[in-house]
């Protein structure tokens, strides 16, 4: 008998919104410890720790992009973290070369911000575009932020140079807006500020059906959906995001949202319901019939 073969297949999923097709593609993970999130306690990190997504005293949280087929547009909503200093991360190009997706046919990059785990995967080992032919689009706020030598301090030095080396990498292809509303046809960005200073979302919208590709809301969900006080050690201002994630988790369950997010158990793809005093993840169903 043939032996299965070794590791996992690619990490992809296909949803529909409306007549758009979104991709949800698995670049990897990180694991976290309750000492990631500043102000838990262990008990606090306690319904991570019985999450199946559990290994050892942390949760492995996914790192999820978003690949977009749009108005014969192809838009990839983040790139992983291929270049980061994650061993765990940089799978996105086997992954879009597994489904037949050639790195050329990109045409936008839309960035939710540009920490590792996120812009990554938006150039090589020697500093060229992984996708060539794309221009990349993120939030004013984010790009200054980025490129302001005043910002940099000796504890986020690392993760400057790779910000910087990735917008680099797309030289006078590199585009940014100040305002929310529709950036591209049928994609609104929707700013969600405290995780990064130009932290964005971007929601998807053909007819009367729509997605919100949140970003990094909650990296815990199992711990921070429960308790939206708790934010994560990588915000920049942990009151400004705080403030945005009860914003964002109030109004997706409110109105019944569709939603995804780069650090949900891949896909990603699901709505928040209340619970008690604070919320939960409802994980979509899984799509049978993505091409309609």
């Amino acid at each position: 008998m043939k032996p299965l073969s070794t590791g996992q297949f690619p990490g992809v999923h296909r949803r529909r919104v409306g007549d758009v097709t979104v991709t949800a593609l698995a670049d990897g993970y990180v694991d976290l410890s309750w000492e990631h999130l500043p102000g838990a306690s262990a008990d606090d990190f306690s319904p991570a720790l019985s999450s199946p997504f559990t290994v050892g005293e942390t949760y492995r949280s996914s790192i999820n992009a978003y690949l977009v087929d749009i108005g014969g547009q192809r838009v990839l909503i983040d790139t992983g973290g291929a270049q980061s200093a994650y061993a765990s991360l940089g799978n996105l190009e086997s992954t879009l070369a597994a489904i037949g997706v050639d790195p050329d046919s990109i045409d936008v990059i839309l960035m939710t911000h540009l920490h590792a785990d996120h812009a990554g995967g938006a150039f090589d080992a020697e500093g060229r575009p992984v996708f060539a032919n794309a221009r990349m689009m993120m939030r004013a706020e984010e790009y200054v932020h980025y490129h302001d030598d005043a910002e940099v301090t000796d504890a986020n030095r690392a993760s400057v140079t790779l910000a910087r080396r990735a917008v680099a990498a797309y030289g006078g292809k590199v585009t940014t807006f100040d305002t929310d509303g529709e950036i591209l046809p049928g994609i609104a960005s929707v700013f969600l500020p405290g995780h990064t200073p130009g932290h964005t979302g971007y929601r998807i919208e053909s007819g009367d059906d729509e997605l919100l590709i949140w970003g990094d809301i909650v990296h815990v969900p199992p711990v921070q959906f429960a308790n939206p006080s708790l934010g994560v050690a990588f915000d920049a201002d942990r009151a400004l995001a705080e403030k945005t994630r009860r914003m964002i988790l109030e109004d997706a369950a409110m109105h019944n949202l569709k939603i995804a997010g780069m650090h949900l158990p891949f896909p990603g793809f699901g709505s928040v319901e209340r619970a008690g005093k604070g919320y939960r993840f409802a994980s979509a169903s899984y799509e049978y019939t993505p091409d309609g």
